[in-house]
């Protein structure tokens, strides 16, 4: 037998220098990467498939047809399950995982401990989030520390902002990821395996974690949110506490200002906060050396750790979904909200 191989796989659709610590972070970590750009014209795309260990798959309409669909799926959960299902068949790793590209896999114990540590009848690991948030003073693109999941009453750590956050006290989703076995026979979407009666056994990662950089820079964070609002008729990737806090953005006068706004209520926390969260042991602080990452696996290149490149990148964007959104105000708010209670994201 040959040496074991892993793979992490990604759908993207992000500034270059995001793309770029994505790709050496998990480089570092001794996986394979596949980046399949949603933009089929993405020049980030001529720049990666020039780094080895990452392979690059564009996602023109061939590339769709080819996946058995008539044309490119609108809504982006169907891309990247399409895509992930696609790599696991073909087997490109012995084992492998679909992370977004805010998304930095952090195994301390290394991702092999983490998989010989499954039992009999366990089809996959389930690596669950923590999720950046930024305290008094952190600026930078992956400055920071981590909050997991927070046992007992919200409103004790978060406040009044405790009804924008998911059951868990986390802006994002709260549910692991799997990674699975090439070539498995059951049912794989971003967040689930499945198989004919019903879902598979899996086991928790011990350490391993997702690191999730939500709210990357505020302008990311802002275009995420409006992006989500402009979809809010098909309550696409929805939940009551997002919808209640895209609500607030889109009734604002200014809806830019709004989501801006609203990156700082979410993802910077005050001291008080941050001591709560110690407290409770939901406040992390992994070491990871992303720039490090990035020196070694791609010399000619840098990234800007101010994050100004990635908001310059994004401005034109934001201002046109934001101006999208504040004409299609009324229409928005009209649409009835969901039900109060925990969703998982649109499969198929």
């Amino acid at each position: 037998m040959g040496e074991r191989r892993w793979a992490v796989v990604a759908t993207v659709r992000e500034p270059l220098d995001l793309v770029l610590a994505f790709a050496c972070h998990h480089l570092s970590l001794g996986a394979e990467v596949t980046l399949f750009f949603d933009d089929p014209d993405d020049p980030a795309a001529g720049v990666l498939e020039g780094i080895p260990g990452v392979r690059v798959i564009r996602c023109d309409a061939a590339h769709w047809r080819a996946m058995g669909w008539d044309k490119r799926p609108a809504i982006q959960t169907p891309r990247q399950n399409t895509n992930f299902r696609w790599a696991v068949a073909e087997g490109l790793a012995d084992w492998l995982i679909h992370l977004d590209a805010d998304e930095f896999l952090w195994a301390p114990e290394g991702v092999w401990a983490e998989i010989d540590a499954m039992g009999p009848g366990e089809d996959w690991l389930a690596v669950a989030p923590w999720e950046r948030v930024l305290g008094p003073g952190d600026e930078g693109l992956f400055a920071g520390a981590f909050r997991g999941p927070v046992p007992g009453d919200l409103r004790g750590v978060y406040g009044d902002e405790a009804p924008f956050l998911g059951p868990r006290g986390l802006a994002g989703y709260a549910s692991a990821k799997p990674m699975v076995p090439a070539r498995t026979p059951h049912h794989v979407v971003t967040h689930r395996v499945t198989g004919s009666d019903g879902p598979r056994p899996k086991r928790r990662a011990e350490t391993a974690r997702i690191l999730h950089f939500e709210g990357l820079t505020p302008v990311h964070w802002a275009l995420k949110q409006l992006r989500y609002a402009a979809q809010s008729e098909t309550r696409v990737l929805m939940r009551a506490e997002r919808y209640a806090a895209l609500r607030e953005i889109i009734a604002a006068p200014d809806v830019r200002a709004a989501a801006l706004e609203r990156f700082a209520r979410t993802c910077r926390l005050d001291a008080g906060v941050l001591a709560t969260l110690e407290a409770r042991g939901a406040l992390h602080r992994p070491t990871v050396d992303i720039t490090g990452a990035v020196a070694r696996f791609a010399p000619e290149r840098d990234i800007d750790e101010t994050g100004a490149r990635i908001d310059a990148a994004l401005a034109g964007a934001l201002d046109s979904v934001a101006t999208e959104v504040q004409s299609r105000r009324r229409d928005l708010l009209a649409v009835k909200g969901p039900a109060a209670r925990r969703s998982t994201p649109l499969e198929s």
